[in-house]
């Protein structure tokens, strides 16, 4: 068997990570946009930057590890951000 094809809990877990923190930027700079005139919209601004990087460390340490990244995870997750109706 493959040892490529195989996922460990670790690959799982980080790649369930990859996807959430990916959704988690869009979310934020929709609250962001959403929220810009009432003060909060700066913030949120700025969370949505932590996160980005934090993301990118994410990714650095996968490469690192020889962790696999599963686009469709990171695809699925920004497709159900875009498809959740706009609330203010």
């Amino acid at each position: 068997m493959d040892r490529s094809t195989i996922s460990s809990p670790l690959q799982i877990y980080l790649n369930d990570h990859l996807a959430g923190a990916s959704d988690g930027i869009e979310l934020l700079h929709r609250a962001a946009r959403v929220h810009r005139e009432d003060g909060t919209g700066p913030e949120l601004s700025e969370l949505a930057r932590e996160v980005s990087d934090d993301r990118a460390s994410l990714v650095q340490i996968m490469k690192d590890l020889g962790v696999p990244i599963r686009r469709h995870k990171v695809a699925l997750g920004w497709l159900g951000e875009k498809g959740r109706p706009t609330q203010a």
